[in-house]
């Protein structure tokens, strides 16, 4: 390869790619940022820096002027998050800098790897400068968005809201009365939170605000919304005695439509309540998200908690799952049949017929499996059930996972 530019054209067509990159590159920032506790806004950064990862390789090999590099639609939403959050601009110019470094290694690393040694020196010192003009144009632009969006929310009483709510996630000392009066919601109460959100790739990009109307509708009680992101959306409802009915979850099943999924966490009592119903179901979204569940699902928290918990360290998950499940835990047919198998089979206390019914197939083909895959794990199945299990149900979560990037696996 004689010109950074051909290198550049190969990483706009490469997903995989980016995403890899956008996942070191995010790592950086959220280490150097206070953003690392905030998994929303871990994973807008994500969003954000893959977006400008592609705009860089996209207009680098089609020759467009770096000077004319402007934020796409996930970048801008990031800057106007951060602002919405009350979070500085100084923040997002230094988020740019942590990403433009970040960014230089990786880019670094593919250079060594493609281009011939004699014209190194020249690749490298053409992007770079390419590279620095493009930053400085893009941050120029995303700080003036930002300041837009700042003195546009601060002159809003969502704005007040928002950050009333946001405070109360956090643990923020608040005078409550004064938070209900601001919200106008009690607190007091049992809450339920259920969260709905759109598929960013999809053809159409639902209203959040007609889903939160749908949601309070469907939930018959007050109701208290808040825009999580661009594609995002949490509302709580009060007045619940401490579950869910089936009636209900019915009705919020309904409300999930095309393009719009939605996770719902229990009902809690008191503020602590507020707090972990939406904890719970964001909790919900994560494992959604991460097994790739089809868009217009509904998932309730009690339905995954432990894929929830046991994810909440994806990496650990991942390595945790391929120690106990060795070849059972790939992504091919014959893999995903001997995990479904030896699932059921567990489940129903080693009871073979009973495994057999519940999958729908002759006992003699669920015992020609067990056998299969006690010999691919090396040991007998009866001695570590517990840690099988809990890594069966984590398989298809991690299968995921490795196939997205490490990015994917933020909320």
């Amino acid at each position: 390869m004689s010109d950074w530019r051909e290198l550049a054209a190969e990483l706009a067509e490469d997903g995989d790619r980016i995403g890899l990159l956008a996942g070191a590159v995010t790592d950086q920032i959220v280490a150097g940022l206070p953003l690392a506790a905030d998994e929303e806004l871990a994973e807008a950064t994500r969003r954000s820096v893959a977006d400008n990862i592609w705009l860089f390789a996209s207009m680098a090999a089609a020759g467009i002027p770096p000077e004319r590099a402007a934020p796409r639609t996930l970048a801008e939403e990031f800057v106007r998050l951060l602002a919405r959050r009350g979070i500085g601009a100084d923040t997002v110019a230094a988020s740019y800098r942590l990403a433009l470094n970040g960014f230089w290694e990786g880019w670094t690393r593919l250079l060594r790897e493609r281009v011939p040694p004699q014209q190194l020196a020249d690749a490298l010192d053409a992007s770079i400068r390419w590279m620095l003009t493009f930053v400085n144009a893009l941050s120029e632009r995303v700080i003036a968005i930002h300041e837009q969006e700042r003195r546009a929310w601060v002159r809003s009483g969502e704005a007040v809201r928002a950050q009333t709510i946001r405070e109360l996630l956090d643990g923020v000392p608040t005078d409550l009365r004064l938070a209900e009066s601001r919200l106008g919601y009690p607190l007091d109460r049992t809450h339920i939170c259920a969260v709905g959100w759109s598929d960013p790739a999809g053809e159409e990009s639902p209203d959040l605000g007609l889903l939160a109307n749908a949601l309070a509708t469907r939930l018959h009680v007050r109701s208290l919304t808040l825009h999580v992101d661009r594609e995002t959306v949490a509302v709580w409802a009060s007045g619940y005695d401490g579950h869910l009915d089936r009636d209900a979850l019915a009705d919020l099943d309904a409300v999930a439509a095309r393009g719009v999924s939605l996770a719902i966490g229990r009902a809690h009592p008191g503020l602590d309540g507020f707090r972990w119903s939406y904890r719970e179901a964001m909790h919900a979204r994560r494992v959604a998200l991460l097994e790739r569940r089809p868009a217009g699902a509904a998932v309730r928290y009690d339905q995954v908690a432990l894929q929830a918990l046991a994810s909440a360290d994806v990496e650990q998950a991942r390595r945790f799952v391929a120690w106990q499940l060795g070849p059972l835990a790939g992504d091919d047919d014959a893999s995903r049949a001997l995990a479904e198998t030896l699932r059921a089979y567990l489940l129903h206390e080693s009871n073979l017929r009973a495994a057999a019914a519940h999958l729908g197939i002759h006992h003699n083909t669920v015992a020609n499996r067990l056998r299969r895959a006690a010999e691919l794990l090396g040991a007998p199945l009866a001695e570590r059930s517990a840690e099988l299990l809990t890594a069966l149900a984590l398989v298809d979560a991690t299968r995921a996972g490795s196939a997205a990037g490490d990015g994917d696996l933020r909320l």
